[in-house]
């Protein structure tokens, strides 16, 4: 981030939580589940992910948005 700021490039860490994607497997799907009621976890749309990236990708040349995280509720 310090490196490139002088060439006006702004760097932002993303940190999302669980992201339903066909990354995840049936097996770690399973392992995931919240015990002991045995439901899935709640988690984050694709949608949310590309909606936060376009927020950052908007912001004006006087914010600097350095880190997000982004949780399931």
């Amino acid at each position: 981030r310090k490196e490139l700021k002088k060439s006006g490039i702004k760097v932002c860490t993303v940190c999302p939580g669980m992201v339903n994607t066909h990354f995840l497997t049936k097996k770690e799907l399973s392992r995931r589940k919240n015990h002991p009621f045995d439901k899935m976890p709640a988690m984050l749309a694709v949608e949310d992910i590309s909606r936060v990236i376009s927020l950052i990708c908007a912001q004006s040349d006087q914010s600097d948005i350095q880190d997000i995280s982004i949780l399931p509720f």
